[in-house]
């Protein structure tokens, strides 16, 4: 397949990418994708998917033989079950290597960590 015949689109149910993050990381990340050719859908999400493609809240289909699934932003409530340490927002405390606290062989990352960065703060 070459380049040229690749769709590449990229769907955001928020108002803005990265939104996490201060507003103009998310508008240079923005430009730069498009840039590239990323088509960039913002404030719709996906209502349903199957093996065409993608139907979203508003009802527009995105016909795709490949989907590419990142979502969530937040942990999952079942964190809460572990019984290990959390912050406010539900992620699990861990040191900045990711281990878990007192807990052998146990690392966390993602949405459902809390990583301290070099200064101690929570990098999420």
């Amino acid at each position: 397949m070459k380049p040229d015949e690749v769709r590449v689109v990229l769907l955001e149910a928020g108002k803005s990418l990265l939104a996490g993050l201060p507003p103009k990381m998310g508008e240079c990340s923005q430009r730069n994708l498009e840039r590239r050719g990323v088509e960039i859908i913002l404030g719709d999400g996906v209502a349903s998917a199957d093996e065409t493609g993608l139907t979203l809240q508003s009802g527009r289909r995105i016909e795709t033989e490949t989907i590419v699934w990142s979502a969530g932003v937040a942990p999952s409530p079942t964190i809460a079950q572990t019984g290990l340490r959390t912050t406010k927002r539900g992620a699990v405390v861990t040191r900045p290597d990711m281990r878990v606290g007192t807990a052998p062989n146990v690392w966390a990352l993602g949405d459902c960590a809390s990583i301290p960065d070099g200064e101690g703060e929570p990098i999420q």
